[in-house]
């Protein structure tokens, strides 16, 4: 019996967006147990189930079933067609939106126009649901998976990024420790430069601020941390602190002793001062028994021919130990009284 076996390999099929795999359906070839079914592709290499007569393909070509009579060694052959018409939409033109300034979460994607397919269009930006809106806002610079289905379910995701605005960073270096009185210079560090020229402004603790400064010679009378504002021509600012420590070191000094001889030293009795001084508001002078020998008031420190010269009521005065009591004004507003005595030497 040289009788040739049933075959078919089933009718051709096709792949879209939504089915991706497809049983190719050998169920009208011969069946029993004298029976071998042997599926192969184009090149011959076989399928994976290539003896089942529904193996699962997932992509189009010719597919060729062998079907073998055992007992007579007679095979037949017969082929099928598995076409993909899928029609994926593509991403024709995107318009991407950077944000301005490093850090900043104004980036946009656009979805301006899409292509193939089968409208209407459905768009999702990494993990979101999709729908029908094709503008995604808000966004920080990075990496997006961007997707687009059409209505019959085919859909395509690309890589879509966004990039950093422009970044500008200033560093006003440690903290300052200075003295009443004493001016320092800051000198802010353009660490990185963001676009175009930059504007600095500076403001302290009270509210004080200098706009667009230049100069930047400090004189604080307290402690206080001052902040500095940067700003580049596309409007992105950074800032940066610095804390200026204030010491009060009462730089008064008033000597123990003097000798009013017209020899050209120590003639004369007056308070000495530091930069943190404004004003000498007042200077009395007092003998042992409490009488006012000397008094003065509102005096520039430093100030030579401003002191007590020694003279009781256009007299020489006696060489003695006498009291003073003198009254101080700091540049801060602060006034502190200094007591004690001074020895008038002949």
């Amino acid at each position: 019996n040289m009788e040739l076996p049933l075959v078919s390999a089933g009718g051709d099929q096709d792949l879209d967006c939504v089915q991706r795999e497809i049983n190719l359906d050998g169920s009208a070839s011969s069946t029993g147990p004298n029976i071998r079914y042997h599926w192969t592709d184009e090149t011959g290499n076989p399928l994976a189930g290539a003896d089942l007569l529904h193996p699962l393909v997932n992509q189009e070509g010719t597919y060729y079933l062998t079907v073998t009579n055992l007992e007579n060694g007679c095979a037949a052959i017969d082929e099928v067609l598995i076409e993909d018409v899928a029609d994926y939409p593509t991403l024709a033109e995107i318009d991407l939106v950077h944000p301005a300034c490093f850090g900043e979460n104004d980036g946009q994607i656009n979805i301006t126009t899409v292509e193939n397919g089968t409208p209407p269009f459905f768009f999702a930006l990494d993990d979101q649901i999709f729908s029908e809106q094709g503008t995604f806002q808000q966004l920080s610079a990075g990496s997006y998976n961007l997707s687009v289905e059409d209505a019959l379910g085919c859909n395509l995701t690309i890589p879509v990024s966004i990039e950093e605005g422009s970044r500008i960073e200033i560093d006003l270096g440690a903290d300052q420790h200075i003295d009443l009185g004493e001016t320092l210079e800051l000198n802010p560090d353009l660490v990185l430069p963001g676009i175009g020229i930059v504007q600095y402004d500076r403001v302290n603790l009270e509210g004080d601020t200098c706009k667009n400064c230049t100069e930047w010679e400090l004189r604080p009378f307290q402690t206080q941390e001052v902040q500095v504002i940067a700003t580049d021509e596309q409007g992105c600012k950074t800032s940066d602190y610095v804390t200026i420590y204030v010491a009060h070191p009462d730089e008064v000094f008033i000597p123990n002793a003097f000798s009013p001889n017209n020899d050209g030293l120590n003639d004369l009795f007056m308070v000495y001062s530091g930069e943190d001084v404004q004003l000498i508001r007042s200077i009395l002078i007092l003998d042992r028994w409490g009488g006012n020998v000397f008094e003065a008031s509102n005096l520039a420190p430093n100030e030579e021919n401003q002191g007590w010269d020694g003279k009781i009521r256009g007299q020489l005065g006696m060489p003695s130990v006498y009291v003073y009591v003198i009254e101080v004004e700091f540049i801060d507003g602060d006034i502190k009284m200094f007591k004690g005595d001074v020895t008038l030497i002949r």
